[in-house]
């Protein structure tokens, strides 16, 4: 059985193959924060992103409640809340071109 130092000593192992940017999140948190906003829709092209969460209107680096957009993609759009990025994504996949 090994001793209360050995155990010390393996908590601190990195893994290799993790990316130098992971970072675990809580994910009891990380369900909280994400039922508490709602992707409505996208506005996308090549001169304006635009997303409606929670009925608000906001762009690239705008704040809907505490989330500060930080990207908006032709499926999604990534969240900054509290530290943790998290990505919300509409829930039908149809993309309608003008």
């Amino acid at each position: 059985m090994p001793g209360i130092g050995q155990l010390a000593a393996a908590d601190k192992l990195i893994d290799p193959t993790r990316p130098p940017y992971y970072r675990a999140v809580d994910s009891g948190l990380l369900q909280r924060i994400q039922s508490q906003y709602t992707l409505n829709s996208l506005i996308y092209g090549t001169q304006r992103q635009v997303a409606i969460i929670n009925g608000q209107s906001v762009s690239l680096g705008g704040r809907v409640g505490q989330a500060t957009v930080m990207d908006i993609s032709k499926t999604g759009v990534t969240l900054m809340v509290q530290g943790n990025k998290f990505k919300l994504e509409l829930a039908v996949k149809k993309v309608k071109k003008w």
